[in-house]
């Protein structure tokens, strides 16, 4: 599967998974935008420390993870998007 090998390749190139961490968050925070959810910017700035390192190591991390959590919120609307239009056609 194509998603295994992007997966295997960031964490091949993650420092104990902080590029998917910062994936996960930054996801998360767009999604609970989309959804009017108040993202708790407290908690993100907690992770945020343990980001720091590779963010400093690699100036361009940040629109890196933000590109691939828009992809997977993307990903998500579209399976979100199939469902709700199955379920009216069911209805």
């Amino acid at each position: 599967m194509a998603s295994d090998t992007r997966s295997h390749r960031w964490m091949a190139i993650s420092a104990f998974g902080v590029i998917d961490e910062l994936v996960a968050e930054i996801g998360a925070c767009f999604l609970g935008v989309q959804l009017g959810v108040q993202p708790d910017f407290d908690q993100s700035a907690a992770y945020v420390k343990s980001w720091l390192r590779a963010l400093k190591d690699d100036k361009d991390l940040i629109f890196k993870a933000a590109a691939e959590a828009q992809k997977a919120v993307d990903h998500i609307n579209a399976v979100v998007s199939g469902v709700s239009s199955k379920r009216s056609e069911a209805a």
